[in-house]
């Protein structure tokens, strides 16, 4: 699906300004290092959208360290099954947001 993403200064210069990516839900097994994925950040309550880092496995099951491109630390995050939502790419039809058009979220995300 298509979704925005809002402009935090964390993944520049990919993003500049909210911009629109599409969404794939792929298994987590066909993510790489450098792949941007989107998961729930559960101790903030967001969704955030980061590269993969590192890939590490517990028990067998893989789980990602995220960091923004253009932050320092890495994330808080381990980004497990339960988290993850999906890899993203800017939309190759990127246009100007406009609030009164619909956004696709994938099944995953929950909209109060």
């Amino acid at each position: 699906g298509r979704v925005l993403v809002k402009d935090t200064g964390s993944n520049r210069p990919t993003i500049v300004g909210d911009t629109w990516v599409d969404l794939e839900e792929v298994p987590m097994t066909d993510i790489k290092v450098g792949d941007p994925i989107m998961f729930e950040h559960s101790k903030r309550g967001t969704i955030s959208a980061h590269p993969v880092k590192r890939i590490k496995y517990f028990d067998g099951r893989p789980y990602f360290i995220t960091q923004g491109s253009s932050n320092r630390d890495e994330d808080d995050i381990k980004v497990t099954a339960k988290e993850f939502i999906g890899r993203w790419r800017v939309s190759p039809a990127q246009q100007p947001f406009d609030p009164s058009s619909p956004i696709q979220l994938p099944a995953k995300i929950n909209v109060p």
